[in-house]
Protein backbone atom coordinates (compact mmCIF):
# COMPACT_ATOMS: atom_id res chain seq x y z
CA UNK A 1 0.00 0.00 0.00
CA UNK A 2 2.73 2.18 0.92
CA UNK A 3 4.51 1.62 -2.51
CA UNK A 4 1.43 2.09 -4.55
CA UNK A 5 1.31 5.57 -2.48
CA UNK A 6 4.64 6.59 -3.26
CA UNK A 7 4.36 5.33 -7.16
CA UNK A 8 1.41 7.94 -7.39
CA UNK A 9 2.79 11.06 -5.63
CA UNK A 10 6.05 10.49 -7.99
CA UNK A 11 4.14 10.06 -11.25
CA UNK A 12 2.10 13.10 -10.03
CA UNK A 13 5.33 14.89 -9.52
CA UNK A 14 6.68 13.74 -12.65
CA UNK A 15 3.96 15.68 -14.67
CA UNK A 16 4.07 18.71 -12.70
CA UNK A 17 7.57 18.84 -13.79
CA UNK A 18 6.99 18.10 -17.10
CA UNK A 19 4.71 20.38 -17.98
CA UNK A 20 6.37 23.02 -16.07
CA UNK A 21 9.64 22.38 -18.30
CA UNK A 22 7.44 22.47 -21.31
CA UNK A 23 5.37 25.90 -20.76
CA UNK A 24 8.89 27.18 -20.18
CA UNK A 25 10.25 25.94 -22.96
CA UNK A 26 7.17 27.24 -25.62
CA UNK A 27 7.28 30.36 -23.71
CA UNK A 28 10.81 31.18 -24.46
CA UNK A 29 10.27 31.18 -28.33
CA UNK A 30 8.07 33.87 -28.71
CA UNK A 31 8.03 34.59 -32.54
CA UNK A 32 11.06 33.72 -34.56
CA UNK A 33 13.36 35.19 -31.49
CA UNK A 34 14.54 31.30 -30.14
CA UNK A 35 14.47 30.08 -33.70
CA UNK A 36 18.65 29.63 -35.39
CA UNK A 37 19.04 32.06 -37.96
CA UNK A 38 21.00 29.27 -39.85
CA UNK A 39 20.66 25.53 -40.31
CA UNK A 40 23.00 22.62 -41.50
CA UNK A 41 22.71 23.84 -45.74
CA UNK A 42 22.78 27.60 -45.16
CA UNK A 43 21.18 30.52 -43.73
CA UNK A 44 17.60 31.07 -42.62
CA UNK A 45 15.71 34.07 -44.00
CA UNK A 46 12.58 35.29 -42.64
CA UNK A 47 10.09 37.08 -45.07
CA UNK A 48 7.34 39.00 -42.86
CA UNK A 49 3.70 39.77 -43.99
CA UNK A 50 3.10 43.14 -41.87
CA UNK A 51 1.48 46.11 -44.19
CA UNK A 52 4.26 45.13 -46.60
CA UNK A 53 6.39 42.19 -47.01
CA UNK A 54 9.64 42.26 -45.85
CA UNK A 55 12.12 42.40 -47.31
CA UNK A 56 11.08 43.12 -50.70
CA UNK A 57 13.72 41.43 -52.61
CA UNK A 58 15.64 38.91 -51.12
CA UNK A 59 18.66 36.75 -52.77
CA UNK A 60 19.07 33.37 -51.67
CA UNK A 61 21.60 30.50 -52.62
CA UNK A 62 21.21 26.82 -52.95
CA UNK A 63 20.68 25.43 -49.28
CA UNK A 64 19.39 28.45 -48.08
CA UNK A 65 15.81 28.43 -46.36
CA UNK A 66 12.91 30.57 -46.11
CA UNK A 67 10.89 30.95 -43.51
CA UNK A 68 7.82 33.23 -44.04
CA UNK A 69 5.85 34.69 -41.39
CA UNK A 70 2.57 36.31 -41.56
CA UNK A 71 2.37 39.84 -38.83
CA UNK A 72 -1.05 40.34 -40.16
CA UNK A 73 -4.16 40.26 -38.28
CA UNK A 74 -5.50 38.17 -40.82
CA UNK A 75 -4.54 35.47 -43.42
CA UNK A 76 -1.72 36.63 -46.33
CA UNK A 77 -3.39 35.67 -49.67
CA UNK A 78 -1.65 35.20 -52.91
CA UNK A 79 -3.16 37.36 -55.70
CA UNK A 80 -1.68 34.85 -58.03
CA UNK A 81 -4.45 31.80 -56.25
CA UNK A 82 -1.01 29.41 -55.45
Amino acid sequence: MKGTMKARVLMKYLAVVTAVLAIAGCAAMVGTAGIADRSRTGTIHDVQFEERMTPANLHVRHGDEVRWVNRRSMPAINPAGM
